[in-house]
């Protein structure tokens, strides 16, 4: 039979609405963020061991990945809209991921920060409660977990006219999506009571 360029494709979801009478709450606040050398894909990014064997530190100063395991802040989601056609006005073509968070490593972290704000090769992450965010999730080869979505990283700070107020830096990371979600690695990476053991606990001395 030939192939009907015009024939109507099945744009129905893949899988069936997934939810739970007993609602799971997941709280918020961006409690550390992580940056992805988006060259590297992971293997299994719910091992525990391939995080600690690729995490940067004074030990292993090639790792790909690297921690800051103390943050605040949020993440805000746009679409972005193209024209459509037929009869639908717009179209949603992707969505705009903004994390602003702020770091209280002032006075040792701020090199570093100016730093990543001159590359364009990472992909970023972040944890909430019990769950890990990845921006390269899904989108390197074949689906696997590195790849595209590099961010724009960009750190300031201010000092207020107080003397009781701490001087923080704050982050602003960015970058397009185009899938309106990042997939949640479950399990998270050795997860227990709600943090990631081994791998969000503290600042990394290898």
């Amino acid at each position: 039979m030939a192939f009907n360029p015009y024939e109507e494709s099945n744009c129905f979801p893949t899988s069936p609405y997934s939810c739970s009478s007993c609602w799971v709450k997941e709280d918020g606040r961006i409690r550390s963020v992580f940056f992805v050398s988006n060259t590297y894909t992971f293997t299994n990014i719910s091992s525990s061991a391939e995080w600690l064997l690729q995490i940067n530190c004074p030990g292993n100063p090639t790792g790909p990945i690297f921690i800051v395991p103390y943050t605040q802040g949020s993440l805000a989601i746009t679409p972005k809209e193209d024209n459509s056609f037929g009869s639908v006005d717009k179209e949603v073509s992707s969505f705009e991921y903004v994390l602003t968070i702020k770091d209280p490593n002032i006075l040792t972290a701020l090199p570093w920060w100016n730093q990543m704000s001159a590359t364009h090769s990472f992909n970023a992450g972040f944890r909430t409660q019990t769950s890990v965010f990845y921006s390269g999730a899904g989108s390197g080869p074949n689906g696997t977990l590195g790849g595209g979505n590099v961010v724009e990283i960009i750190p300031t700070y201010s000092v207020d006219d107080d003397v009781q107020s701490r001087v923080l830096i704050s982050v602003v990371i960015k970058w397009i999506q185009a899938a309106g979600s990042l997939a949640i690695p479950n399990p998270t990476p050795g997860y227990t009571t709600g943090n990631p053991d081994g791998i969000f606990n503290g600042c990394y001395t290898c």
